[in-house]
């Protein structure tokens, strides 16, 4: 029994030697992150956008135009340009 113990002791040591960095992706790590990144950007691309822009385009289509005065050259610079 104690040489059991002694000698899972000593391949758990051999064991610890050896360090995993837990921040470093792995293989399968990559491909599955890999694969759900793809599908997300084609259905935001492809499904969730297309409704979101039209509604944009809608939006800038019905947008009130803005109205430009013109202010005499004389007037340029006055606190109120419509006083005389």
């Amino acid at each position: 029994m104690l040489a059991t113990i002694l000698s899972l002791a000593a391949e758990g040591g051999e064991e610890a030697a050896e360090t995993v960095n837990p921040v470093l992706p792995t293989g399968p790590e990559l491909f599955w992150g890999a694969l759900f990144f793809a599908a997300l950007w084609i259905l935001m691309r492809y499904v969730l956008l297309p409704p979101v822009r039209a509604v944009m385009r809608q939006r800038d289509e019905q947008r009130v135009p803005v109205v430009v005065v013109e202010v005499p050259p004389d007037r340029i610079g006055q606190s109120n340009p419509r006083r005389p």
